[in-house]
């Protein structure tokens, strides 16, 4: 029953974000309780799932499904917190149907008896991996919106829905903002693996831990590239979303092949 009134919650923040937008676009700034209240809900809701489907008495169940609905959970809760402060709830239109998707495919595809108990390091490992994903996640989500808008610009469109979120701009420093943030809480994630897991290139750690240090890597010299020589535009949304892809292949891609591809082989 909680699973479907998310559902149902998390389709009436995404309706109300867009509402909101344009209202924005001509000029109407009061509609926020049409996103704020269901979204909230939303989240209220899904940690009531996380609480009987990921945190069990026999220990955390992080399998594949659980992971992304735990990483979609932060994103959204992260994204809704800084939408009280700063006007982000656009990226609400990307992220909350994201959210939809690993809800549904979570009360589908629930797979128990994956529990497995974690010391406070390696606890430490997981929480700073999914806090920097779920940040670099908002980044991504910025930059593919930030991309729309650089191309309207570019082709002098005049795309209604535009006129309601920040400017490019703005944008653009908020995208900075995120990847600075989130390539601190990544670094934590790396030395954090280093630290506590006994082999961090064992077999099953080998592919998560190189494509990981790829995506940190990635983010470094696009931060960098940004201090030194200006790099914005389309530069920047390259970088930034090819950092992120290294980043999911490395939390899902490599969780996917080994509970789906090797686990029945």
């Amino acid at each position: 029953m909680i699973g479907i009134l998310s559902v149902i919650l998390c389709a009436l923040a995404t309706i109300g974000i867009w509402s909101h937008i344009q209202a924005l676009a001509a000029g109407d700034t009061s509609a926020r309780i049409k996103y704020w209240a269901p979204w909230g809900l939303t989240l209220i809701a899904m940690a009531a799932m996380a609480s009987t489907r990921i945190f069990t008495d026999q220990g955390i169940n992080f399998d594949f499904y659980n992971s992304l609905f735990v990483a979609a959970f932060v994103i959204s809760a992260m994204l809704f917190l800084a939408s009280l402060f700063k006007q982000v709830e656009h990226l609400g239109l990307i992220v909350l149907p994201v959210v939809l998707l690993t809800i549904i495919l979570n009360l589908a595809f629930l797979k128990p008896g994956d529990e497995a108990s974690f010391s406070a390091g390696i606890q430490t490992h997981i929480i700073s991996s999914i806090i920097a994903f779920s940040i670099l996640g908002l980044a991504a989500v910025q930059a593919i919106l930030l991309f729309f808008q650089d191309k309207a610009l570019k082709e002098h469109a005049n795309i209604k829905m535009l006129r309601g979120i920040p400017s490019l701009h703005e944008s653009e420093t908020l995208l900075f903002q995120s990847i600075t943030l989130g390539v601190a809480i990544l670094t934590i994630s790396l030395v954090s693996g280093f630290i506590y897991l006994d082999d961090i290139f064992a077999q099953h750690l080998a592919h998560k831990t190189t494509l990981s240090s790829l995506a940190w890597i990635v983010f470094v010299i696009l931060l960098w590239g940004r201090a030194q020589f200006g790099w914005r535009g389309s530069t920047a949304i390259r970088w930034s979303l090819s950092g992120f892809t290294f980043l999911i292949l490395a939390y899902f891609g490599s969780k996917f092949v080994l509970e789906f591809v090797l686990y029945n082989n």
